[in-house]
């Protein structure tokens, strides 16, 4: 087919589509009353302007504001707002010019646009109720700042020097111990590089090893079995003991460097090897605990304890499924490390006169059953079957809950300690006369010698005291439970044959004397 004879259909499509001849303006339907055709040019003028105008603000929002939520809906809100807009102005051309077939085609448009907005805007329904409301936004960014006020609370709180490096070693975050202990100010020290810490003699070596811990992060103490020193910006170098904890933020991973001067440790290290050398063997064992479990150990201790929850509960940024496990881990040994030291100072507390107990009501179902809990996965890991028995008659106590819990605790604790795999644990309570009430927990575990009971609640005693002991501990808790609960008025006992099993008992007043 030629041209001219495509160009014939296409000038009656044309002409068909601008004929004006065969219909009269929209005009006549207004009898061409001037106030009647004002009121419906001006209407339909406004609102088409109005359609446009929100069209453009929706086109230029979705282009501007990249990462808002389902801009393609705001884009095709747009293209429908505009088909509306040219339908209204449709209105006022065909007033004088009766155009119908290019109205009804824009009519016919803006209806398509409307059925696909329509469409697809209920799937997204569900989405955007998902969405967060402004409120819910502000309240997020108060908890986070609530958490970032926390966490450089803690930081500035910490008794040793912290400072946070990026994976480059710029330093980004520090307290003001690492300002006290070095002699720079903070202005000084932010954006430098860590390596501006360390001496002359190794600063060269230092990327390299820090390189090494970024590709394989870990918490360790940094430079294990050796000795670590530190420089000051006056030059003097000092010895120091440096932990690592790496962090991932939005910033990328994160390490932690807890660094603590132990100048004076390690003079008071060589003195108290002297002293240890002299001392007599009746302090042998109360010597190497406190050396080996100093009271310099719980002042950072609650700093490695708050610092291990933020990281392990991914307060300070996402961590892995392995962290978390090395995070708890640190976070259990830490607990135990702090159970002891508080071992320490109860029983130090209990022998000057000096504890205090707060009795309250006290259901002694309850209270066992919580510490049965809190030792739940001890005594699965061994297959030990536990079990509480005790008499409803019992009924309400007036006694300290916590320190209740401690003897409980410490007694369960043991009984898990030495019942072998597949054994089985109970805990009774039951009236002792009229005033007093009486506890135990009865074992299937290895017995004790008649010859052994009266070691059994000395401090720092143990019936296996060989380097080569099967069963760690320290020998505080059967002292502490007997000290306590002789400081409320009741006494302790214990029942054994080697062989069968093992009860211990306690006998408490119902009420404080």
């Amino acid at each position: 087919m030629s041209d001219p004879e495509l160009a014939t259909p296409m000038r009656q499509l044309i002409h068909t589509v601008f004929d004006t001849s065969s219909f009269m303006p929209h005009g006549h339907c207004y009898l061409w009353l001037k106030r009647l055709l004002l009121l419906h040019i001006i209407s339909d003028s406004l609102i088409a302007l109005s359609y446009f105008l929100m069209a453009t603000a929706l086109i230029y929002l979705a282009r501007k504001k990249r990462e808002i939520p389902y801009p393609w809906m705001f884009l095709m809100f747009g293209a429908f707002f505009v088909a509306c807009g040219s339908t209204h102005l449709m209105e006022v051309v065909t007033i004088y010019i009766p155009i119908y077939w290019v109205s009804g085609a824009i009519k016919a448009i803006t209806a398509a646009l409307s059925v696909a907005a329509a469409v697809a805007f209920i799937p997204v329904i569900p989405k955007a109720l998902l969405l967060q409301g402004p409120g819910e936004l502000e309240e997020m960014n108060r908890r986070l700042q609530k958490e970032e006020t926390k966490f450089r609370g803690l930081l500035e709180a910490a008794p040793d020097a912290m400072i946070i490096v990026n994976a480059e070693g710029k330093i980004v975050l520090l307290n003001a111990q690492a300002e006290k202990l070095f002699g720079y100010t903070r202005e000084e020290l932010l954006g430098n590089r860590i390596d501006i810490l360390v001496p002359d003699s190794v600063r060269a070596h230092h990327p390299g090893l820090r390189n090494d811990y970024v590709k394989d992060p870990h918490t360790r103490p940094m430079g294990a079995g050796l000795d670590l020193n530190a420089r000051r910006k006056d030059g003097t170098e000092f010895p120091v003991e440096i932990s690592l904890s790496p962090m991932e933020s939005e910033d990328g991973r994160l390490v932690t460097a807890a660094i603590r001067d132990v100048t004076e440790r390690k003079r008071h290290a060589e003195e108290l090897e002297k002293l240890r050398e002299e001392a007599e063997e009746a302090n042998r064992l109360k010597s190497e605990f406190l050396a080996n479990m100093s009271h310099e150990l719980r002042t950072p201790l609650n700093s490695v304890i708050g610092f291990s929850e933020i990281i392990h509960d991914s307060k300070a940024g996402p961590v892995t499924a392995d962290q978390k496990e090395y995070l708890g881990d640190i976070l259990g040994s830490a607990n135990h490390l702090l159970r002891l030291i508080n071992d320490i100072l109860d029983l130090a507390k209990i022998e000057a006169g000096k504890i205090q107990f707060h009795p309250e009501r006290v259901m002694l179902e309850e209270l066992t059953q919580e510490v049965c809990s809190s030792l739940r996965t001890a005594a699965d890991d061994k297959k030990i079957v536990m079990s509480v028995d005790i008499d409803p008659t019992l009924g309400a106590l007036q006694s300290d809950p916590g320190r209740l819990k401690q003897v409980l605790y410490n007694y369960l604790s043991n009984a898990l300690k030495f019942t072998p795999d597949g054994g089985k644990v109970q805990v009774r309570g039951r009236p002792e006369g009229k005033d007093y009430f009486h506890v135990s927990v009865e074992d299937t575990g290895l017995g004790i010698l008649p010859t052994d009971l009266r070691r059994l609640f000395v401090a720092f005693q143990q019936l296996d005291a060989s380097s080569s002991k099967k069963f760690q501990g320290t020998g505080l808790g059967l002292a502490l439970t007997k000290k306590i609960i002789e400081a409320q008025g009741g006494h302790v006992g214990v029942d054994s044959t080697p062989g069968k099993g093992t009860i211990f008992y306690a006998v408490l007043p119902r009420k404080p004397l």
